[in-house]
């Protein structure tokens, strides 16, 4: 068993550690192979890394926190937003929601002889809801995702009666 006091000099956070336990059970010589390994695994990662993993908007326009921080609960009106944000997808006046819908698809777009590539990945769709009151000022603004197998109006509708609920306790 390896004894390691770390008041007898040592770092229980450093990487020393590991190096003295490994030489310890390892062949002489056998650690630097580790460290090669552990350097050609760093490689790795840099050369995957610049591979581009990233989120991008397929469909629609997304909507960033900066963008719709003007609208405040019970201050903000209908007109405003529209004037903001524009005509919004669904607009679902008998429950008094407006809806923004886009599409983003998280994935790898390496570029192989001039050309980009998408590996991997999916898509998710997005929806920005805003339901207002009886005078037409925000009463509740989310962003939420919408799951694979439903319609922008189901999940719409889904997230009304979970507000609904809220409000009722």
């Amino acid at each position: 068993m390896y004894d390691y006091n770390p008041t007898a000099g040592g770092s229980v956070t450093g990487g020393s550690v590991w190096v003295r336990l490994l030489s310890s059970r390892l062949a002489p010589g056998m650690h630097k192979s580790i460290l090669k390994v552990n350097g050609a695994m760093l490689i790795l990662a840099l050369a995957l890394s610049s591979l581009s993993a990233c989120r991008h908007v397929t469909v629609g326009v997304a909507l960033t926190r900066k963008q719709v921080a003007f609208i405040k609960s019970c201050v903000t009106t209908r007109s405003e937003v529209l004037e903001n944000l524009k005509e919004p997808l669904l607009d679902l006046r008998a429950d008094r929601t407006m809806v923004y819908v886009w599409q983003t698809r998280q994935g790898w777009h390496p570029t192989f002889g001039g050309e980009k590539h998408d590996i991997g990945g999916g898509n998710d769709r997005w929806l920005y809801c805003i339901r207002f009151d009886a005078e037409d000022r925000v009463m509740k603004h989310e962003t939420i995702r919408q799951r694979a197998e439903e319609s922008p109006i189901k999940a719409t509708q889904d997230w009304l009666m979970k507000q609904q609920a809220i409000e009722k306790r």
